[in-house]
């Protein structure tokens, strides 16, 4: 399997765009490998223009052997559409960013509505950490004159 030395890779995507099987993607501006969808056809190798992407130990040997004992068989891979490449990045987003918050805001919202459904009296309560600090003097009666 093609092996990427960190250091030397500047994050240009050209391995992505070049990647048949859709088994290369960038993470923190690096390219990453996915093992179970690389089909070790050397695409990324070649496109590559800082070379920073290289067949692991032993792995060429392997293959040059391996491709001279078995009788080569055209295979018609199909590469991601682009538009799929780009909802799998807008879903990570979602999924790391804005949903938590979103689900915070819910929850926060949801609080607040119970809390004000349910009123209780403030003597038998203790105060809450989130609304300790924030005490209202409430009026008595109807005049409101205690």
């Amino acid at each position: 399997m093609p092996v990427i030395a960190a250091e030397r890779c500047n994050g240009c995507g050209a391995c992505v765009e070049a990647c048949p099987t859709g088994a290369m993607r960038l993470a923190d501006d690096r390219a990453v490998i996915a093992a179970s969808l690389c089909q070790r056809c050397g695409a990324c190798l070649d496109a590559c223009p800082v070379e920073a992407i290289a067949w692991g130990p032993g792995e060429e040997r392997a293959l040059e052997a391996v491709g001279a004992a078995v009788p080569q068989k055209a295979v018609a891979l199909r590469a991601p559409a682009r538009w799929q490449v780009v909802a799998g990045a807008a879903l990570s987003v979602l999924g790391r960013e804005v949903l938590p918050r979103v689900a915070d805001w819910l929850l926060a919202r949801w609080d607040q509505r119970q809390r004000a459904a349910s009123p209780r009296s403030t003597a038998s309560q203790a105060p809450s950490p989130t609304t300790e600090g924030s005490r209202h003097r409430h009026r008595h009666g109807a005049g409101g004159d205690r």
